[in-house]
């Protein structure tokens, strides 16, 4: 048909040798036609070679596949129609998910010499009865045995029209879970588990869902594997984010609508809604890290946060213009935005959550550069086009608010959000310009393309002063060392305090989305740090091994308090977390989380797609939850 098209475009083409291929077409479409059309009236013609009853279910399940994208004639439409069952009054879903586990045959039962593979059992998770006729059990059983299902871990089988008499939806996937936990089991390694079957599951049935132009989005029952409806809820919410703003309608899918099974429990369901809040508050993240930088410059971040937040008990939101800025003495944000037509924002999240309305807060800071192209130190071209999620950290800041609200945590917390776009012009920062900091420190601007820590600088000590945090946790895709070094399978957290290290290690695992310790010295130590040389600070160097850090800061500028890069290439995660722990006040709780490497995926991993990850929003969340606040901090 392609071929057609191509010669009708010119006037003079169409000729023979294109009706000879039309006509070639129309026989084909014709041959298809007649083929559908005889295998939907399968009768006596095959009862010799299929069974009438086969032929049925056959047919239904052809109906019920994903679209066909080999189709070159009208008569395919029968073939694209997708699964959409129309939603009943019962409100039957389209499809349900349920769990098999794998367990292994009784050893004293086989034959010497054999062995007998693992079979599979239909779970039904304690918070979700699963509710399926005896009919449809006793077909699940034939079906699985038939396609040599043994539920391994991520396996996943579809079975079609199990028993529509008795409510079961049209379509059924069958989870592979692997062994039965026992009660020993880790629950954070099985919350994981729960995730990745419930994304597994939602990606399975994906391509049954509907365009734009069909009835609606498929809507999907899930198992709460495992007993964890809150891990099921996160893993299916996140596998099911697609980002279409700037898709054509052509192009764009209905999506995938997952709730919890019936027969849940009202303290699943409850755990259900909150596991949804959690994982739309990290696809808000992901959505704002996508969205081009022309889309989505400081002043339109800012209006995202108010939109986000409005309506929220407790939440207070400020936008803060270059003015404020300025009056604020915020010398190192200012000196970023300097090259660009857009001007900086500051916004400024407070949130009230405590019943002790003078409880010390819980302050949050992200990096919001909106576009970084390295200033007049401009990066590489390769690439380039991903510093539009230069400002993950402000967006897993501000989604993570979101959640904290929507959650209604017994905290106060408060956030402040730098934004501001790093770009070459006439009025650009050049290297070796010095700068004062809003804390009164002079800061030698060496590498124009290291202007995150710039501005976290000035947002780290506002923070600090203006709230009086027990703690700043701050969030920033920072340096690509720290990529180098470990990767995309955790994020970096460099703290000094133990206490506060244990308690962001166990939110990460919790969540599903941990954190690496890194080194980082004492806040008061980095302050007094002397330079290596002796010759612009007495003070004596610190014994703390990583204030060597903090030194490096210092020998790599003979102008200025500081520079913005330590000397050469080593250490360069270490000497940016030491640089921004220089602005933090003694008596402050203080950690610094790289995720420069978590921010986005080339590929499919684990429950989320490729992309912007809006990692570690949850954690975050984790953390600010089960924190204990230490109201006298050393």
């Amino acid at each position: 048909m392609a071929q057609f098209l191509r010669l009708k475009k010119s006037s003079n083409a169409f000729n023979s040798s294109a009706w000879s291929l039309l006509a070639e077409l129309i026989k084909i479409e014709a041959m298809l036609t007649t083929a559908t059309s005889s295998f939907t009236r399968t009768t006596a013609a095959t009862a010799s070679r299929l069974p009438a009853a086969a032929a049925a279910t056959l047919a239904l399940r052809l109906r019920a596949s994903p679209p066909c994208d080999r189709s070159i004639s009208g008569a395919s439409l029968w073939f694209r129609r997708g699964v959409h069952a129309t939603t009943s009054p019962t409100s039957v879903p389209d499809a349900l998910v349920v769990g098999a586990y794998r367990q292994q045959p009784a050893s004293n039962k086989t034959a010497p010499g054999t062995s007998v593979a693992p079979s599979p059992r239909l779970s039904t998770a304690a918070s979700g009865a699963l509710d399926v006729s005896a009919t449809a059990a006793a077909s699940v059983a034939k079906q699985l045995a038939a396609s040599r299902f043994d539920a391994r871990p991520g396996q996943v089988r579809l079975l079609y029209d199990l028993d529509s008499a008795a409510g079961v939806p049209p379509i059924t996937a069958v989870m592979g879970l692997g062994a039965e936990p026992g009660p020993e089991a880790d629950a954070a390694t099985f919350a994981e588990a729960s995730r990745l079957a419930a994304a597994a599951s939602v990606r399975a049935l994906a391509p049954f869902a509907p365009q734009t132009d069909g009835p609606g989005p498929l809507s999907v029952a899930i198992e709460a594997f495992f007993g964890n409806a809150r891990a099921a809820a996160e893993g299916a919410t996140l596998a099911g984010f697609k980002f279409t703003r700037f898709r054509s309608e052509g192009r764009k899918a209905a999506g995938v609508v997952a709730a919890l099974a019936s027969g849940a429990t009202p303290e699943a369901a409850a755990e259900w809604d909150e596991g949804v809040v959690l994982a739309s508050a990290q696809n808000l993240a992901r959505e704002l890290s996508e969205t081009p930088s022309n889309h989505l410059p400081p002043r339109k971040f800012a209006q995202s946060a108010r939109e986000a937040l409005a309506g929220l008990e407790g939440v207070e939101v400020l936008e803060r213009d270059a003015d404020w800025i300025e009056a604020q003495r915020m010398g190192l944000l200012m000196a970023v935005a300097r090259g660009s037509a857009e001007a900086p924002r500051v916004v400024e999240i407070v949130y009230r959550g405590a019943e002790d309305s003078t409880e010390k807060p819980i302050a949050l800071v992200g990096k919001g550069v909106t576009f970084d192209s390295g200033g007049i130190s401009i990066k590489p071209s390769a690439g380039m086009a991903s510093m539009k999620g230069d400002m993950g950290g402000a967006a897993a800041v501000l989604a993570a608010m979101v959640a904290v609200a929507k959650l209604r945590v017994r905290r106060n917390v408060v956030a402040v959000i730098p934004l501001a776009e790093n770009m070459p012009d006439g009025t650009a920062t050049r290297p070796g310009d010095v700068v004062t900091a809003r804390s009164g420190l002079t800061v030698e601007i060496d590498n124009t393309d290291a202007e995150g820590r710039l501005i976290l600088a000035d947002a780290l000590h506002y923070a600090a002063e203006t709230h009086k945090p027990w703690a700043v946790v701050e969030l920033s895709t920072l340096t690509g060392a720290i990529d180098v070094a470990l990767g995309s399978a955790y994020a970096a957290a460099f703290t000094a305090s133990d206490a506060l290290w244990g308690e962001l290690e166990a939110a990460g695992r919790a969540a599903g989305d941990p954190f690496w310790r890194m080194p980082m010295a004492p806040v008061s130590t980095v302050a007094a740090a002397g330079s290596s040389d002796g010759d612009t600070d007495s003070t004596p160097a610190s014994p703390h091994a990583a204030a060597a850090y903090g030194r490096a800061l210092k020998d790599a500028t003979v102008v200025a308090d500081l520079c913005n890069v330590g000397g050469g290439r080593s250490g360069g995660a270490c000497t940016a977390a030491a640089f921004l722990a220089r602005f933090v006040p003694p008596g402050v709780e203080f950690a610094h989380l790289d995720i420069a490497g978590v921010f986005e995926n080339k590929g499919v991993s684990g429950c989320l797609g490729k992309g912007m990850t809006g990692r570690p929003v949850r954690s975050v969340v984790e953390f600010v939850r089960t924190a204990a606040q230490r109201v006298d901090v050393a």
